[in-house]
Order: structure tokens, then sequence, then C-alpha cells
């Protein structure tokens, strides 16, 4: 053994077999042939052949005649011998196996594990630390070492913890987005059948209302022809009712029938019938359907007062707050508690609806508010970082700051306008023109041509908490 090893050693005159390899001879000497395991109750059969009890009983269950399951040599039941000093030296080498087995111990050589080999990462013994194997490897006593390897491994531990909070944060937020898109789509569900109930009970309605209409019409037109056919009926009942009597009379025998001739054939004089009168007319041309309908659908176009455009609150930013119609949005001081999906905006709130094609108009109710920004941007521009104003920006808007109303665009002057209490904004994406207007003086404040590229939406900002920025239907003709 070396100078720098841990425990120096004596060398022996003669090599000696190591303990592990003993152990492994004892074993393969020692097993039973059947079950390959070290022998349980071993017995010994006149051939000299071994075999756990228990495998030879089992064995033999299934043969006709014992048969030594080595040599095929018949057998008595009687025959297995059971050697006790033989039993005794299986049970010693099963507990050396045991103790050899055990976690501080080498598997090798048998002695106790007190050094750490860091190259390949496991316990070692002194005489391992010797071995040619582990000779230039860097080791440290058990303890040292894991001591060290423990404070490395909960620093991954903590590197774990991190990602699991960052985990558990975007579990959180994607339940709160979850939460809020099943709680708005309950609200609008519920709006949307509160609506079609006022349809239902208008239609309802209407329905009875013109079928009553047509029932007395039907009465009114009716009533002289069926006056008529009441006397038909009388006459016809009544005529039937004699030419079957006559009939009858034919048949008679000749005395019979002559003697009651004279009758009959008076009453056949009496129920001649008067001349048919003329069906009258009757026309029904006043009885129209398309009328009708026409002026149903007029008077159920007053009962929709949604606007075209309404608010996305999961686009909304963290101070904005949107009413449970979302035609409303107001500022607030306070951040509010939002999720961070990808659809929120920074700063302002989006439609809900975007546009590809088609004219479209909105009226925005901004009242006394000092601060506001009202516009169209395209769908995929940076929604977490401040929109840049201007159509380079992909965003053509108005805004109000500090009583001064200006455009974005770079160089352009304000724009000359003292007071407006509200504003249209007019969307023709196929001209790619999006128009600023002032409804009550019937003027146009700014307008923007350009060329849209992708899906556009209307955009929404309020800065004053304490006037909020409300949505009107447009008027649909400029």
């Amino acid at each position: 053994m070396t100078e720098h090893s841990p425990a120096a050693t004596t060398k022996e005159p003669h090599q000696t077999v190591p303990m592990a390899d003993q152990l492994i001879l004892s074993e393969i000497t020692l097993a039973c042939p059947i079950c390959c395991d070290i022998f349980t109750d071993p017995v010994t059969l006149k051939c000299s052949h071994s075999f756990c009890q228990e495998c030879l009983q089992k064995y033999w269950k299934d043969l006709d005649v014992p048969l030594c399951p080595i040599c095929r040599k018949e057998c008595s039941s009687e025959e297995p011998t059971l050697s006790l000093a033989f039993k005794s030296l299986c049970e010693s080498l099963k507990s050396v196996n045991t103790t050899t087995g055990r976690d501080d111990v080498c598997s090798l050589h048998g002695e106790k594990l007190k050094l750490f080999c860091y190259e390949e990462n496991q316990p070692i013994c002194v005489i391992c630390y010797d071995s040619e194997q582990h000779k230039k490897h860097k080791c440290s006593p058990i303890q040292e070492a894991a001591q060290d390897l423990k404070i490395k491994l909960r620093t991954g531990i903590e590197v774990l913890e991190e990602s699991l909070l960052v985990l558990n944060k975007a579990k959180e937020d994607n339940e709160k987005v979850t939460n809020m898109v099943k709680t708005h789509v309950q609200t609008v569900e519920q709006e949307v059948r509160q609506e079609f109930r006022k349809f239902y009970q208008f239609l309802q309605t209407e329905e009875a209302k013109w079928i009553t209409f047509l029932q007395e019409m039907e009465k009114q037109k009716c009533s002289g022809v069926e006056k008529n056919l009441a006397k038909l009926h009388q006459k016809i009942t009544r005529l039937s009712d004699t030419i079957q009597v006559m009939k009858q009379e034919i048949e008679e025998e000749n005395s019979a029938f002559l003697k009651n001739y004279s009758m009959n054939n008076e009453r056949i004089k009496n129920s001649a019938v008067e001349p048919i009168r003329k069906v009258p007319e009757v026309h029904c041309e006043d009885i129209t359907l398309p009328g009708s309908l026409f002026t149903v659908w007029a008077q159920m176009k007053d009962l929709i007062q949604k606007p075209p455009v309404m608010l996305d609150p999961l686009t909304a930013s963290s101070q904005l707050i949107i009413s449970e119609g979302c035609t409303t949005v107001t500022y607030s001081k306070q951040r509010l508690s939002v999720p961070d999906n990808p659809e929120r905006l920074y700063v302002g709130v989006l439609g809900s609806q975007g546009y590809t094609a088609g004219l479209h108009c909105w009226d925005v109710g901004v009242g006394n508010s000092n601060k506001w920004t009202l516009g169209v941007i395209e769908e995929n521009v940076d929604r977490k970082e401040l929109l840049k104003m201007e159509p380079s920006g992909r965003f053509w808007s108005i805004r109000l700051s500090d009583g001064v109303y200006r455009v974005g665009v770079r160089g352009q002057p304000q724009i000359a306008v003292r007071y407006v209490p509200s504003i249209r904004i007019w969307l023709d994406y196929d001209k790619g023109l999006v128009k600023f207007c002032d409804p009550h003086r019937n003027c146009t404040l700014y307008s923007y041509t350009c060329k849209f590229k992708e899906k556009v939406f209307p955009y929404f900002c309020s800065g004053d908490p304490n006037c909020p920025m409300s949505l009107f239907p447009g008027k649909s003709t400029k």
C-alpha cells in the first residue's frame, strides 16, 4: 500500500482470497439447485444431492414416483435427511450476507465506508482509496462531503422552489383569467336571455294581436256567406227527406201507392226548389302578410338599444374599470388586481370586436373629462408597452390632455376645439379611412388615410376618475 494511504497494512507472504469472492464462492456452493438461493432447511437424498426441504416437496408434488431433480434416481418419500450442521452453516452465511449488505459497509472489501469520491459520486472505504480506480480522484471524509453536498442540494432545491412559485403564480393568473371569462360570459349570457325574452314577449303579443285581427276579418267577410250556408243546409235536409219518403212510396203496393198518389204528388210540388241565389262576392286582397311583418319589424327595431361597439374587459389595463354592460370605462387611481393575460394592454382598453372590412361607426361620450384618448389600433401591436400614438405605431388617434386636443401625427398643429361633448368615430376599412367628428356641430375634427395590413380594433382610454367614458350607437349615415 502507498505512503499516502489513510490506513497502512502489512502484506501477507501469500495471496488471500478477498472477502467478497469468498462470499460469492460460498453462495454458489451452498445454493439449492431448484430455487438457486442459499439452502433453507437443507435435506440430502441417498444420491448425495441436497435441496431445500420445501423446494423438494413442491417438486415431488406433481410426480407419481419421487425422483431426484438432478440425477432422476428413484427415491423414497422418507428418504430426505435433515442435517443440522448443514442448516447452521447456511444460516451463518445468510447472516454474513446481511451484515455485508449494510449501507455503511463496502460491498467489495467489507470495510466501513469512510470517504466520498467526487469523481464517481459514491462512498468508498480506505482500501478503495488506495486502489488504481480511485488513486487520482478527489476524496473527502463522508461527514465533510455530506455537508458540502447538502448545501449544494439545498441551493438546487431553492431554485426549484423559485420555479414552483413562478408556476403557481402563472397558474393563479390563468385561473383568474378563466374565472373572469366565465363571469363575463355569465353576465353577457344573462343579458342575452333578457334581451331575447323581450323579443319573445313582444313577438308573442304581436302574434296574438294579429291572429285576433285576422279572425275578426274572417268573421266579417264570411258572415253573409255563412247565413246563406245555414239556409241552404236547411233546404238540402228537407229536400233529402222528401226524396227519401217518395222513393219509399214508389215501392208500396199498387193500391196503397194509388191511394196516396194525390197527396205525394202535391208534396213534390210544394217541395220545389227556389232559384239559387248568386254567391256574394268576397275580396281577400286586403288580408296581406308583408305589410304586417314590416310593421312588426319596424317596432322591433326600437327594442334594440345595444351599441355597435362594446368593451372587452380582458384587454383593459389595470387602472380601468369596465361596467357590467361593457359600455362604460372609468379610470381608477389605484391599480386593480388583474391577471397579466396576453390580451391585456399596458394602457387602455379595446373594443370586443375587430374589423377587417366594411364601414363602422360609434359614438363616445367623454363629458367633462380632461384626459382621454380615442382611436383604432392594429391587432398585433405590442400590448405590454406604451403605444406609439401615431400611424407609424399602427395607432390612429386623437386625445385630450390638459385642455388641449391633439392628434397622433408629429408636427401636426393642435385641433382648434374648445369643448367636445361627444365624439363620433368613422372607420372605413376598405378605403383606409379613420375620421373623428363632432356630431353636435356636424364637423370633422381630424381624419387619417392609410392602408390597413391586419385586423383593427376600437381603442379607448380614460384618465379622469370623476368622469366615466361611455359608448353609444353611431348613426349609420354620414
